[in-house]
């Protein structure tokens, strides 16, 4: 049986790296004593792959991992019984059951499957005090924005603007500032509401959501969009200026950008 979970990372589990939060599951499987299956070999390992690691200091209400089982459990149970091992600033969401469709003669894990990734950006009150709905529309109105990314390789230059599919105003509720004409809008009432229960806040309300391109081909991180709209502005703002919450990851499926827990 694969199974794919969806789960939060928050509070204070915000500071742990991705290796120890991938430690951290093997020892919660094992607590809740689910029939983990494993490797084969002189060091097997529990056989599971997480989607996209998280910056440190990054909180998430759409973190997934996809885990392999000896025997079936009731998807129900596993997320009920996690959440009862589980530490303070993790949170079991949801737990569906997976097909084994191959590619290349490969599983389809959740890794493989990411296309593009939301976040909020909460603005701290120190921050410089700016009309974040014109800000946003003035730096997306430009034709191009050409900034330098730092890859594996190296460093090149790319135009941010065509890994930008959403942008939004939150300040009071969702505002759209940008919707890329190319690509379907998938940011929602629904979605917002249920993937934004363990972010952070502010009293100062100031917030907005944008949609990034994700995934193994070409990954956005929010910071550069954020650094990059403080270098066009005429005050010091960058990323030290605000908290970042995951909202969501999403994949293609039948030719539409759904939830990972959608694709099974």
């Amino acid at each position: 049986m694969r199974a794919r979970i969806k789960f939060s990372k928050y509070d204070t589990m915000r500071f742990i790296g991705h290796l120890d939060i991938q430690r951290y599951f093997q020892r919660l499987f094992n607590r809740a004593n689910l029939p983990m299956k494993y490797s084969e070999g002189f060091h097997p390992h529990q056989i599971l792959s997480f989607a996209q690691p998280l910056s440190l200091g990054v909180t998430s209400d759409g973190e997934y991992l996809d885990i392999e089982l000896t025997e079936d459990v009731d998807t129900d149970e596993i997320t009920k019984i996690l959440n009862e091992k589980a530490s303070q600033g993790i949170f079991i969401n949801k737990t569906v059951r997976i097909s084994d469709r191959e590619d290349n003669k490969k599983l389809v894990t959740c890794m493989s499957l990411i296309e593009r990734a939301v976040y909020l950006i909460i603005i701290k009150d120190d921050a410089p005090c700016f009309d974040i709905k014109k800000v946003l529309s003035d730096f997306l109105g430009s034709e191009k924005i050409n900034v330098i990314k730092k890859t594996k390789k190296g460093e090149k230059e790319i135009d941010l603007k065509e890994f930008i599919y959403e942008v939004y105003d939150f300040t009071s509720e969702p505002d759209p500032v940008y919707i890329d004409p190319s690509a379907k809008p998938v940011v929602t009432t629904d979605m917002i509401n249920s993937s934004i229960v363990h972010a952070p806040d502010y009293d100062n309300g100031r917030r907005f959501i944008i949609s990034l391109a994700a995934g193994s081909e070409i990954n956005i991180n929010p910071e550069l969009f954020i650094n990059t709209l403080g270098e066009t502005m005429n005050c010091d703002f960058d990323s030290k200026y605000c908290r970042i919450h995951r909202m969501e990851l999403l994949g293609r499926n039948k030719n539409e950008s759904v939830p990972l827990c959608q694709i099974l």
